[in-house]
């Protein structure tokens, strides 16, 4: 075979490796991104459906509040409510289009929500207004419920739970929202337990109140643990620091190192064994482990905290990192320029996302302040309890007792239509939610399915790539040596025809 084809020979087997692995790599990492915009997505879902439920408790539970005390004060939330979920649902009908089951869900509980407005709130609301307290039972109640007390102990909850999710938001910790929403949620479903029962005197409406006072408890437990399980801020910046450090390192003692003397090669100014000495010296490899254990902790610190974004910031992190070797490897294989894209670009990458990351560790939420916000939530929790529920909840009792002048409103109540309505429209939204739920563990299997095969790829195309591209360098030499022997003056007489 001749020299030249030889040649051709030897460097198309590593650029079609290469080119293979270049392209199993980019499907991989494409379909990564895509499985993590879904992950990402679907937690947007689930965010939208669970302050829709919220918005609607708000509702339900503002529309009960003025049917027992009267005041207009209490249908403020329920007349902002009222205009908030239509956006919600328009918006999240928009984000699950490509669902025909789901938007189907959405318009059952559109349609449940218009008619609890109808049939229920809208009467409800015109019959209190029309109702006269005159009974000393009612009276006294009305005393309690219009003292404010348990109004305000909530306003303050609100407004903590309302900073802890801002918080969490800056954060970037999905999980840290969920379960402050379900805190939130939980009270709700105790106000709203404790004002049905006020207001029907049906033992059964404290089933949410009660419901609601486990489910607090529970959520409070969780939020404890994630707030245990946060990340370490300081430990995370030193890696960080570390991380910059070496990869600044190979930049310099490795990359152009080796960039450099490949295109010193090309002009004829060193040798190719001075190439494959400096390349197989281990200082690339030694700083590349060091570089992933960085990696692994960060990554492990940021899985612990439940915080989706820190690792997708680490995987972009890693992507970056191997495409300046995958360019940098290129490029000491073939000579093209054109092969230090990849490396070029990797720099920008990896520049940009360590920003990013350290960013997000600098904002992370201060765990004092989270701890303590979690006990002041535990303590006014107690405080409506035993200053709000549990005297409205006796009065209550006391004033079935004798008849009252809440007959016409607590025979509509009696009814049922509302509840009625309202337990149709929470299956509803559980459903949905519950469907959405399973998506995300499917798309989250997914996205830790891409991101273990995407290394696997990469690192097995890193190895191919440097071991055929040793084989076809150690092959070409060998046959300019049999063709040519080792004499200059013969080489440079071939090189001149």
């Amino acid at each position: 075979m001749k020299l030249q084809h030889q040649l051709i020979l030897g460097y198309s087997a590593v650029m079609i490796v290469l080119m293979a692995m270049s392209g199993m790599s980019y499907n991989k990492l494409k379909l990564l991104n895509e499985s993590n915009h879904w992950v990402t997505h679907t937690h947007k879902v689930i965010g939208e459906i669970n302050h829709v439920q919220k918005l609607i408790l708000d509702m339900e539970s503002d529309e009960r509040g003025f049917l027992v005390s009267g005041e207009d004060k209490y249908l403020e939330h329920y007349n902002t409510a009222l205009s908030e979920y239509k956006i919600d649902l328009h918006q999240l009908k928009e984000d699950v289009k490509n669902y025909p089951g789901q938007v189907q869900k959405l318009e059952i509980i559109i349609n449940l929500m218009e008619e609890w407005i109808e049939k229920a709130a809208k009467p409800e609301i015109a019959m209190r207004r029309a109702v006269s307290i005159h009974s000393i039972d009612a009276d006294h109640l009305e005393e309690l419920l219009i003292k404010g007390d348990g109004q305000a102990i909530l306003d303050e909850m609100r407004g903590i739970m309302d900073e802890m999710i801002a918080r969490f938001k800056v954060d970037g910790n999905v999980t840290g929202q969920a379960y402050t929403e379900q805190v939130a949620k939980a009270m709700i479903d105790q106000v709203t337990g404790e004002r049905g029962f006020i207001i029907s005197g049906k033992e059964e409406f404290l089933e949410p109140f009660t419901r609601g006072h486990k489910e607090m408890t529970d959520a409070l437990k969780h939020l404890r643990s994630l707030i245990a399980n946060a990340h370490d801020r300081i430990g995370v910046e030193a890696k960080l620091d570390n991380l910059q450090t070496l990869t600044m390192k190979w930049h310099k003692e490795v990359g152009e190192v080796e960039i450099k003397m490949r295109r010193e090669v090309t002009e004829g100014t060193r040798s190719i064994k001075d190439l494959e000495k400096i390349v197989t010296d281990g200082i690339g490899k030694d700083t590349f482990i060091s570089i992933r254990k960085d990696l692994e902790f960060i990554d492990s610190q940021f899985q612990k905290a439940h915080n989706q974004k820190g690792h997708t910031y680490i995987v972009q992190i890693a992507k970056a990192i191997v495409d300046q070797e995958t360019g940098q490897r290129g490029f000491i294989i073939t000579g093209k320029e054109e092969f230090l894209e990849p490396y070029n670009q990797g720099q920008k990458d990896l520049k940009k996302s360590l920003d990013e990351l350290r960013r997000l560790n600098k904002n992370a939420y201060d765990k004092i302040w989270m701890s303590a916000s979690i006990s002041k939530l535990e303590k006014l929790s107690k405080e409506w309890n035993k200053k709000a529920a549990n005297p409205k909840i006796a009065a209550r009792r006391l004033m079935d007792k004798h008849p009252t002048t809440l007959k016409d409103v607590n025979a509509l109540l009696k009814k049922d239509t509302g509840k009625n309505i309202m337990d149709n429209l929470r299956k509803n939204i559980l459903q949905f939610r519950d469907m959405e739920e399973k998506l995300l563990v499917e798309r989250e299997e997914e996205s830790e399915e891409a991101v273990a095969t995407a290394f696997t790829i990469i690192i097995s195309g890193i190895l191919i790539a440097v071991i055929v591209a040793l084989f076809a360098s150690l092959y070409n030499i060998k046959s300019v040596t049999v063709q040519v022997g080792h004499d200059p003056g013969a080489i440079a007489a071939i090189t001149t025809r």
